[in-house]
Parts: structure tokens; C-alpha cells; sequence
């Protein structure tokens, strides 16, 4: 997972700045000052040799820190890490370097001696980025959190797709980019590219790894997809399923191909699921949502408790399919209010594109929920359907195609499989924790789990 900070502020009690940011890095915190900036990174050590950062060029005077996953590290050069080509590659392509990068990632790289930071997030703005500017300060992080015990009361995320160019004397925007450009031509008469595309985003998330796969597992079509697809790539992974409106009977012939662990919350184990969120989360709320009181947030965090407990550092999410593939709707009938056209994708992509959720919205609400639960354990979240060749090929599908049937390329992957799924828009229940819990539960009993909770830790 790994998390950042750079600032030219003083940083006075490390830990205090440093709390949440490190639950994140948890293999090592490195400190490095150069003139009146500091670098911190919190490594978690996942692929390659243990790197702790920054990447650092002395003599050119570039210093680079970064938390993700660079995928396609090993097209630039033979390296011992994903993060140590980052560095070359900025020497070699300017800040145009960027644009090459396959992966999921947040980077910072300062060019001391051209006079520059570059701040940038991956084209979801799947790992979290802010910035803080004052008149003769700056601060950017990995969590807002960092920068608000430093100081900066005026801290802003740097949105999905955007590279920003900062002077470093000034600190004034010199220059901003876009990372991908997305084509919106729809000619692409069949799935085939789009399902050789997901089984491209599944492995090259899995090339490499030293540490082990898991995935929340639920009856539905995008956690099934992933599901089969890390099963025939014959990856070291185990499935979690939280029981609760999920349809029983698919859960239990997914389960009984790979012998994952069914998890049945008690009252207690939801308080204590929570509490640890309320607790060690990263205290934000982003456009009104606020993570920690979400149900699906609590479900998460039981299930990373797992998996962390049982050895696995590297969490599977199923975020952005819903977003990209279905806008929550199919045909023009919305399943949410949320939904902005539903799902009915018309003749010219242009109309809507990029509707809100596409970076925005539910994307960046939920994706916010993924990384600040995952990354209170420790623990590593990797998003293939957030991958931008596939959502590429999928806007690249002809509109008959996206709209042949509710998540309609999904869907064709899984009786292409032969996966088992609950047919149709209905199968969209959510990772409702709380749902397999008695619906009425006495205040006085609620009360004296929390109290109980309270007294153990």
C-alpha cells in the first residue's frame, strides 16, 4: 500500500503527522531532508527487493517517492523494484514520463535542479493524493490527515487523470496534464478483445507477487469474474464472503471450487469491525460521503481482519465496474439515484462522457472507502476492472453491445465460464454486513457490547 509525505515545513512529532499514513507503509518509515524539504515515505513491500524510498539521483537532483504498483516496470529495463524505473524514466522523457506509466499509483518527484514538483495520481486517482499550499509552504501526502496536523487548512485531492506541475519556488501550477486520453469511438462488433483485456488486467496485477491474493466473494457478477479469472491464472489466493442477501446458493458453489472462508458477524464482531475503523481509519469525508458509516465499510474491515490474521497482504476489489459497465442501471431504469443515465449508452459516447461516475461521484466515494479501510491493515488494494485498456475496450463496444443486457461483458464472461451468477440487475445487493444481523436488537444490549468493546481495548 505505502504512503507519502513531502513538505517544507517543519514536521515536528513524526507520529503525531505520520498516524494514519503509517498504518499504511508499515514495513519501514524513511526519512530524507534535502535543503529545506522534507521526503517521508511508509513502505509496505509487496513485489521486487525491499526498496525503501525515495528513488534518489543526486547528481541530477531528482527525488521521487510513491506508494502502488507500476505494471509495466520491467518494458523500461531490468530493475530490482517497480518504483526504481521512475527516476530514469523522468531523466530520459521529461515529465511527459507520466503518460507511459501503466499501474496504480500516486507519485511525487521533485527536480531540484530544473526547479519543479511533479504531483500526480493514476488515471482513477485509484491511491490518494493531496495537496497544501500556503504563500512560502507546501505539503503533499497521501492522506489528508498528514497535512492537516501540518498545518494546511486549504488541502485539495489531485482528481483522477491529472498530472500537476509545480514551481518549486512558488510553488504556482507551471503546468497540468491528462494521463490517458480515452477514444470514443464505438465500432467494436464482439466481447472478445474486452474479455482478453480483464484476463490481461488480472495477471498483470498478480506478476511477481511475493505476498498472497484475497477477495471479498459475493454471488454477484464482478467478484464471480474476478473469482474465476485469478482461478484459472492459477493464482495463490483465497476468497472471503460475509453472508448476508447474498443468494446462497451461488456463494455455495463458488466456495465449493476453491475452499474459501465464510465469515457469519456476530453483533460483536460488527462493533468491533467498526470501532477499528472509527478508530484507525483515516479520519475524511469526500463529497458528503463519509466511509465510516457505511455498512459495506464494517463488512470490509471484518474481512481484511481476516485475511491479514490468515497471512494475505493484497486485497482484489470489484470497485469501478458498476460505475464503468452499468452506471448502476440497465436499459434506462436506474437501481439507484445515484445513476445518471441508466445504463443506456447512446450512439454518441460524447452526450455523456465522462458522466460523473466515471471519475467522480460513486467512484471516487467508494474507492476512498477501499483504501482507507485496506490501508488501516496494512494491506494492499488492487482494482482490474479500474484498469484503463479495459475500460478502454469496453467504450470501444459497439452501443447494442454495452446495452444487450444488464453489465452485458461481464456477463458474457461468465457463461463463457460457465461461472454460476444470479441472472439480471436484482443480483445487485451490496456488501450489506449488517444484513444477516437480527434486524431489532434491544438498545440496552447495543450498548452493552459497545461498553464491553470499550473495556477490552
Amino acid at each position: 500500500m505505502c504512503s507519502f509525505i513531502f513538505t517544507n515545513k517543519n514536521i515536528g512529532k513524526l507520529k503525531r503527522i505520520n498516524e494514519h499514513s503509517r498504518l499504511r507503509g508499515p514495513d519501514e518509515t524513511t526519512m530524507l531532508k534535502r535543503e529545506e524539504f522534507t521526503f517521508i515515505h511508509n513502505l509496505l513491500s509487496i513485489t521486487g527487493e525491499f526498496s525503501p524510498q525515495p528513488f534518489v539521483d543526486i547528481t541530477d537532483g531528482i527525488y521521487c517517492i510513491y506508494n502502488g504498483e507500476i505494471y509495466n516496470y520491467e518494458s523500461f529495463g531490468e530493475y530490482k523494484s517497480d518504483g526504481e524505473c521512475l527516476v530514469p524514466l523522468y531523466r530520459k522523457y521529461g515529465v511527459e514520463f507520466i503518460k507511459k506509466l501503466d499501474g496504480e499509483f500516486a507519485i511525487v518527484l521533485v527536480d531540484f535542479n530544473k526547479g519543479i514538483i511533479l504531483a500526480s495520481s493514476d488515471v482513477f486517482a485509484t491511491k490518494p493524493i493531496w495537496i497544501g499550499k500556503g504563500k512560502e509552504n507546501i505539503g503533499i501526502a497521501s492522506y489528508k490527515s498528514s497535512l492537516d496536523r501540518l498545518g494546511f487548512d486549504n488541502a485539495k485531492k489531485i482528481q483522477a487523470n491529472k498530472c500537476v506541475i509545480l514551481s518549486l519556488k512558488n510553488f504556482k501550477t507551471i503546468e497540468e496534464l491528462s494521463l490517458f486520453d480515452f477514444d470514443l469511438n464505438q465500432y467494436k462488433n464482439n466481447y472478445d478483445d474486452w474479455l482478453d483485456a480483464f484476463s490481461e488486467s488480472v495477471r498483470k496485477r498478480t506478476n511477481k507477487l511475493r505476498e498472497k491474493v484475497f477477495m471479498g466473494l459475493s454471488s454477484g457478477y464482478d467478484s464471480g469474474a474476478i473469482f474465476n479469472e485469478l482461478k484459472k491464472q492459477k493464482v495463490n489466493f483465497k476468497p472471503y464472503s460475509i453472508v448476508a442477501a447474498e443468494n446462497s446458493n451461488v456463494l455455495a458453489k463458488r466456495h465449493k471450487e476453491i475452499g474459501g472462508t465464510i465469515i457469519k458477524m456476530s453483533e460483536l464482531d460488527y462493533f468491533k469491525a467498526k470501532r477499528f475503523i472509527d478508530k484507525k481509519g483515516e479520519p475524511i469525508i469526500v463529497n458528503g460521503y463519509d466511509y465510516k458509516k457505511d455498512k459495506g465499510a464494517v463488512g470490509l474491515s471484518q474481512v481484511c481482519k481476516t485475511a491479514r490474521k490468515d497471512g494475505y497482504k493484497i486485497y482484489f476489489s470489484g470497485q469501478g465496474a458498476d460505475e464503468i459497465i452499468s452506471d448502476y442501471g440497465w436499459g434506462g431504469k436506474k437501481i439507484f439515484k445515484h445513476s445518471e443515465f441508466g445504463g443506456l449508452f447512446p450512439e454518441d459516447l460524447k452526450k455523456i462522457f465522462p458522466w460523473k461516475s466515471f471519475y467522480e461521484g460513486t467512484q471516487e466515494d467508494f474507492i476512498t472507502k477501499e483504501e482507507c479501510v485496506a490501508g488501516a491493515y496494512g494491506i494492499e488494494t488492487r482494482y482490474p476492472f479500474l484498469d484503463k485498456y479495459l475500460v478502454q475496450e469496453f467504450l470501444w463496444l459497439l452501443p447494442k453491445l454495452k446495452n444487450k443486457a444488464y453489465k452485458a461483458p461481464l456477463r458474457e464472461y461468465l457463461i463463457r465460464n460457465d461461472v454460476p451468477f444470479s441472472e439480471g440487475m436484482q443480483s445487485k445487493v451490496g456488501f450489506r454486513a449488517y444484513a444477516n444481523l437480527r434486524k431489532s436488537i434491544a438498545l440496552r444490549a447495543i450498548k452493552f457490547i459497545v461498553k464491553k468493546i470499550k473495556n477490552e481495548a
